[in-house]
């Protein structure tokens, strides 16, 4: 997956071991697991509800066990999410045209939403995305946004 347009490294920022670059001034570091894992699907719906990531994490377990599917399943996301009184908007572009970016989005609104990346969820907010990286040049295929 590679970045459609040049872009520039601000800073980098060092969390724990881990060194964040970061390219976009939009951009904020949001990881309040212990663990850099699997989990963006818990930590971009906990940043979109403003609940911990515990009460995600559980609800999406809860709801993933009765529907059959892993917590962080498309299905299982969008079910909690329509249930907090988000919608889903697809993402569709015409023939030539580039779908939006993280950043872009961000700056543009400022609802809390969830956003569909390719194989990724991360959040946004207030005119900022948080994430554990700078995820700001990246395709959305889609999002959730509260109503």
């Amino acid at each position: 997956m590679g970045y459609s347009t040049p872009i520039t490294l601000q800073k980098i920022i060092k969390i724990g071991r881990k060194k964040v670059r970061i390219y976009h001034d939009n951009f904020e570091y949001f990881q309040p697991n212990d663990h850099i894992c699997g989990d963006c699907s818990v930590r971009a719906v906990a940043k979109a509800l403003g609940k911990s990531w515990y009460t995600v994490y559980d609800k999406l377990c809860e709801i993933g066990r009765k529907m059959q599917l892993m917590p962080a399943e498309r299905e299982v996301v969008d079910k909690y999410l329509t249930d907090e009184g988000f919608v889903w908007v697809p993402v569709k572009v015409s023939k030539g045209m580039t779908r939006p970016k993280v950043s872009e989005f961000a700056k543009q609104n400022t609802n809390p939403a969830v956003l569909s990346l390719s194989g990724h969820y991360s959040s946004s907010r207030d005119g900022k995305y948080y994430d554990i990286w700078d995820c700001g040049n990246y395709s959305i295929y889609g999002y959730w946004i509260k109503k």
